[in-house]
């Protein structure tokens, strides 16, 4: 008797096997597959306050002078009082390209529609369309 004799079911392990390397290399080409685009699967973007680094410093002329420009319109800041606020809680209006500042509102249900300038983390400056 022969050693292949001895041993019963060796074309299902044959097989078995050839199915398992198989299954691993899909799976590995659908891995591959997935992680070759990291950096466009990755990106995100903050609508909050959180994690900007630009912060607005106030001018020394007062507060008549525009401190913004929302769609061609100049904003005013509305005080010199600083307001503590969570930077979770304030969105992202827009951002101008040029000092890349960004104008926030909060995004607290049942707030007015105020918009701020941030000057620190957690810290914001109220702007008005008036001076």
């Amino acid at each position: 008797m022969s050693s292949t004799e001895d041993f019963k079911g060796g074309r299902a392990a044959v097989y078995l096997g050839s199915g398992l390397i198989a299954g691993f290399c899909l799976l590995a080409l659908i891995g591959f597959a997935e992680h070759s685009d990291g950096v466009a699967v990755e990106h995100t973007r903050q609508p909050t306050a959180l994690g900007d680094v630009r912060f607005f410093e106030a001018p020394t002329g007062g507060d008549r002078v525009p401190v913004f420009h929302l769609h061609g319109k100049p904003l005013f800041l509305g005080g010199l009082k600083e307001r503590p606020m969570e930077d979770v809680d304030m969105r992202r209006v827009v951002r101008d390209p040029e000092s890349g500042l960004s104008l926030y509102k909060s995004g607290v249900e049942g707030a007015e529609a105020e918009f701020f300038l941030r000057t620190a983390p957690g810290i914001f400056l109220k702007v008005t369309a008036e001076p």
